[in-house]
């Protein structure tokens, strides 16, 4: 999770020096430094960890108008849960990481491209 609050800092810092734009990619935050310390490696550890992933990222145009709960960043991959069902771990606009059932992510997102 620390991973996802730095990326956040990260994307915040890009957004209020360029009048509220995100970046397109998170690849153009890794030159960016966070309270003196370069952004770390933006790979997400899966159930595999022999590889990393990138994380998926969800760009908006503009976070000025969007509400807080907006996600951000997500794992790349459902993976199984305490209760063995297929979950995502999302980064949200507020800054709140929360770990949510992946059908409730797919409906986040196919209502978050429609807005």
């Amino acid at each position: 999770m620390f991973n996802l609050q730095q990326i956040r800092m990260a994307l915040v810092e890009h957004a209020m020096t360029n009048d509220g734009r995100l970046p397109a990619t998170l690849q153009q935050l890794s030159p960016d430094v966070i309270d003196g310390t370069k952004l770390p490696a933006l790979g997400f550890r899966g159930p595999d960890p022999e590889r990393d992933y990138d994380w998926l990222y969800l760009p908006r145009p503009n976070i000025k108008s969007l509400p807080p709960e907006t996600i951000l960043v997500a794992s790349p991959t459902a993976f199984s849960g305490d209760d063995g069902q297929p979950e995502r771990m999302v980064l949200r606009l507020d800054g709140t990481v929360k770990f949510i059932p992946d059908t409730e992510f797919q409906q986040i997102i196919a209502k978050q491209l429609k807005e």
